[in-house]
């Protein structure tokens, strides 16, 4: 009889270890639930940060190009013609719209839904031929200067400026 006794004792006190380990394993379980969502919510917002600053610095440096372009073509004087390549056809995956006008240089990039502008400015005093563009629409750009009128104009083909 303190067999059975014993036996049944044992048992009661194994149900109450049983739901004592079930609580543990699920409050474990939440707390590591908790845990991945924090590190999940907290990865997601620093990579469209860092994807932000990227477009940033990626426009600012094709912004960049352009107007160097430009000023080189001032620089060179009057009769000076080159060729040049664009700098990216994409910033981050987008293709981007150029605007040239006097004195200043428009790089506008639309992603996400969200517009990006870069604007540099440039020495040249007048543009003329072909001052708004988009980048997948273009690979090379030719410019002129012709008595200190910076000519532009595009193709899809390098070089695009003929040699006579």
């Amino acid at each position: 009889m303190t067999d059975v006794i014993d036996i049944v004792r044992r048992g009661r006190r194994c149900e109450g270890k049983k739901g004592q380990a079930a609580v543990e394993f699920y409050t474990f379980l939440s707390l590591f639930i908790f845990m991945f969502g924090y590190v999940s919510y907290t990865f997601l917002t620093q990579s469209s940060l860092i994807a932000s600053q990227m477009r940033q610095e990626v426009g600012n440096e094709v912004a960049s190009s352009y107007a160097n372009m430009i000023n080189l073509a001032v620089s060179g004087g009057d009769g000076f013609y080159g060729s040049f390549r664009i700098p990216s056809k994409k910033v981050m995956d987008t293709s981007y719209r150029v605007n040239i006008t006097s004195n200043v240089l428009g790089v506008f990039v639309t992603a996400n839904g969200r517009d990006y502008v870069f604007i540099k400015p440039t020495t040249a005093s007048s543009v003329s031929g072909v001052t708004s563009f988009t980048s997948d629409a273009v690979d090379c750009l030719c410019l002129r200067n012709m008595n200190g009128t910076i000519n532009i104009s595009v193709s899809n083909s390098y070089p695009c400026c003929p040699t006579s």
